[in-house]
């Protein structure tokens, strides 16, 4: 029973959350500070948010031992990998470690005010809004560039790649 009232609560935080997400390439990005929370109830709202579809929640905890817990829908952007978009962010923690894979990516143990895991929150989701873009700000995951023709999962689709503001496979989509 206490279970099953807690599982609602997390659902209707989630649905709150996801009210408030910001729009990033085809996906809603949800990132937010929980100070002193439990990890496994940050873990069990990060479920909550990327069964929803289209999302990337990016969670922290700040305290003693500050965790960051970063998660993707299946069907989210290709681009946003939680293994490489928590690396910036326990960076700024400093000495934390962690690590994951495509979907879901947690490390932390570090202490760490509000600010500061505000702060790592932030680093990721600007790597995130970075890789989501081409020069133009045009792409998505699932639409090229219409001037460059650019698709952001491309490794080729860097600045460095855009002499005269044109990707170099300006030519043809690039998967």
């Amino acid at each position: 029973d206490l279970k099953l009232k807690q599982t609602a609560l997390l659902r209707l935080e989630a649905e709150q959350l996801l009210a408030a997400a910001e729009v990033v390439g085809d996906a809603r990005l949800v990132a937010r500070v929980f100070p002193g929370r439990d990890t496994d109830e940050v873990r069990q709202l990060g479920n909550q948010l990327v069964a929803a579809g289209g999302v990337v929640a990016l969670l922290g905890i700040a305290g003693e031992r500050a965790q960051l817990v970063f998660g993707r829908s299946a069907d989210g952007p290709g681009f946003a990998h939680m293994g490489e978009l928590i690396k910036p962010a326990l960076a700024v923690l400093g000495g934390a470690r962690g690590g994951g894979g495509s979907v879901a990516a947690q490390g932390g143990g570090t202490p760490a005010d509000e600010a500061a895991v505000a702060a790592a929150l932030k680093a990721a989701a600007a790597r995130l809004r970075e890789d989501g873009r081409c020069q133009h700000g045009i792409a998505t995951p699932r639409r090229p560039c219409r001037v460059c023709r650019s698709s952001p999962t491309c490794k080729r689709n860097t600045p460095t790649n855009w002499p005269a503001g044109l990707c170099r496979a300006a030519s043809g989509p690039t998967r």
